[in-house]
């Protein structure tokens, strides 16, 4: 049955006269015989919390009967109640929307002035459920719907008629919507649908900020999501508009405090990580520059590496020796790569080191001396010690029987990989793509734009050998030990 309102007669002169037979005609359907949106939203809604409550109920019938019922198909049934329920909340949702309009139109047009489409609660007076069509709410909050517009004529001593009438349109257009979008969200949080239900949720509390189960479901899915900022912002709203309408010691107040607890703990844990995280990566990169600057005062050029076992190993820059903390810019700790002649003769086999010793940690300091003393069998001058297993002719005992090298322009700087007309390339090198450029080893490097080798004394450090103009580290240090006055190919 339609409710008929009685109609005032306004002049067509001067003042605005017609303006509120406009607002009358946007809310004709209340002198038509026909159902407003506002109708037909509830009725949906109505069919849909049925279908609602027949899922709830056959999900309660499976706990209750335990193994005597196929837990399959009961989970079957549930879903299809479900998507029942989501079918007619999805309409409820249009016809709402539609009311909305409507509502906002006769608004404008009695001279409200309506701010975008949020609404601000006016009263903390929840709807009955004859009047919303009831809400079956598995959180047992209350419905929490305060009505409410962005409408500034809402005082009906000091506004129009038609205003007046406009104002309690919009309000309880914008209550009808708010309980079709938290139904919806509901049945998309029971479906796993944690998005949607999130956006539904807040779509709810956007059209009635104190809607408390429109709250507590956007912080629920807001939870399933990780987004425990979110969670915790909607928890708290839940709880304080329970508290405003005098439910604070309800269940629904406790499941929410629980909730809010929860999502606290989680968002404080949350920004106490991604504050670490930040100060984690502000400190790397703070070493990334101290680093790079180091390297700069000593004169390094960095390159891609020689053989492609160097980006597997365990240490691939330096850093600091922290046997030093007196210095900030103590001595360099490089990794250190010592291959022998068999493995630096010919092209470099393709990328591969078959003999060769990698040292983790060398001291800049360290002479070369010093190096061949840790990774040859007679260290110095010990001739009886026992050759290396693959040393069969013994050229590799002690530091006397070698020669350490490195060789002049053996790999790619980081201005070779950034592109250079083709300079920075040998024969056979057609690739010319940026990928092919960052996964160049230098041990394929063609041979037209290698330089000599050139020996190493024995009594320089690691630190002058890095530095050297034409020197280029590729990855990291690497040198060549071959027989002494032998030269690779």
């Amino acid at each position: 049955m339609h409710e008929v309102i009685r109609v005032h007669c306004w002049g067509g002169g001067g003042g605005g006269g017609g303006r509120a037979p406009d607002a009358l005609a946007a809310l004709s359907h209340l002198v038509h015989d026909e159902e407003s949106p506002t109708e037909r939203s509830e009725d949906a809604r109505v069919r849909g919390n049925a279908a609602l409550s027949r899922a709830t109920s056959t999900a309660a019938a499976k706990d209750a009967a335990g193994e005597t019922i196929d837990a399959a198909l009961i989970a079957r049934s549930v879903r299809s109640h479900l998507r029942a329920a989501l079918g007619h909340y999805d309409v409820a949702v249009a016809a709402a929307h539609e009311g909305l309009r409507d509502a906002m139109a006769a608004a404008a047009a009695a001279g409200l002035p309506i701010e975008g489409t949020a609404a601000t609660r006016t009263t903390n007076t929840a709807p009955s459920p004859s009047s919303r069509g009831g809400d079956s709410g598995a959180d047992g909050g209350s419905g929490g719907v305060g009505s409410g517009g962005d409408c500034s004529a809402a005082d009906p001593s000091s506004s129009s008629p038609e205003a007046v009438a406009a104002a309690a349109s919009l309000a309880d257009a914008r209550g009808t919507a708010a309980a079709a979008l938290a139904n919806r969200a509901l049945v998309h949080l029971r479906l796993g649908n944690n998005g949607r239900a999130a956006a539904d949720a807040a779509a709810a509390t956007r059209a009635v900020p104190g809607h408390a189960r429109a709250h507590y479901r956007a912080a629920s899915a807001a939870a399933a999501l990780g987004r425990w900022a979110d969670a915790e912002r909607h928890a708290r709203a839940a709880v304080e508009a329970l508290a405003e309408q005098g439910q604070a010691s309800t269940p629904a107040a406790a499941t929410a405090s629980a909730l809010l607890t929860r999502a606290t703990n989680a968002a404080a844990a949350e920004a106490a990580a991604a504050a670490a995280a930040a100060a984690d990566a502000a400190a790397a990169a703070d070493a990334a520059a101290t680093m790079a600057a180091a390297l700069s005062r000593r004169g390094v050029t960095l390159g891609a590496p020689l053989y492609a076992a160097q980006t597997a190993a365990a240490v691939q820059v330096p850093r600091v020796d922290g046997s030093d903390s007196a210095a900030a810019d103590g001595p360099l700790l490089w990794p250190l790569l010592v291959v022998y002649a068999a493995a630096a003769d010919g092209d470099g086999g393709g990328g591969g080191v078959p003999r060769s010793d990698y040292l983790e940690a060398v001291s800049e300091d360290a002479t070369v001396a010093d190096i061949l003393a840790t990774v040859l069998p007679g260290g110095g001058d010990d001739s009886g010690a026992a050759a290396l297993p693959w040393d069969t002719g013994r050229q590799y005992v002690t530091a006397a029987s070698v020669d350490v090298l490195y060789r002049v322009g053996w790999t790619y700087t980081a201005r070779d990989r950034r592109g250079s007309g083709g300079r920075g390339r040998g024969r056979g090198d057609d690739d010319d793509t940026d990928e092919a450029e960052e996964t160049r080893l230098g041990s394929e490097r063609g041979a037209d734009l290698l330089g000599d080798w050139v020996r190493v004394p024995p009594a320089w450090t690691l630190r002058r050998l890095v530095g050297r103009p034409d020197y280029v580290v590729p990855l990291f240090p690497v040198v060549v030990v071959v027989p002494r006055g032998v030269r690779p190919r």
